[in-house]
């Protein structure tokens, strides 16, 4: 299946719904909902079922020429259900 050489993750996905984004009549973006197929994994970042978020090094993309990276992890323990 090709994709992008560099990414460490990929999502395979199938097309489930193409709706196209109208204002006035005339379309100026679409929106492509994907049903995910196969997941692509790196091994050099995948350790003992996890993904190791230091190995992967992820970008967010925020608005416009702005983007983010990974600048502390944050654990936090999940609450148990006693009841």
């Amino acid at each position: 299946m090709p994709g992008v050489k560099e990414a460490k993750i990929r999502l395979e996905c199938k097309l489930f719904q193409h709706v196209p984004l109208e204002e006035e009549g005339k379309c100026y973006n679409d929106l492509f909902i994907g049903k995910v197929v196969r997941y692509h994994i790196d091994e050099s970042i995948y350790d003992d079922g996890r993904v190791l978020a230091e190995q992967l090094n992820p970008i967010a993309r925020l608005a416009g020429p702005n983007y983010a990276g990974l600048s502390e992890n944050i654990y936090l323990e999940r609450p148990t259900d006693t009841e």
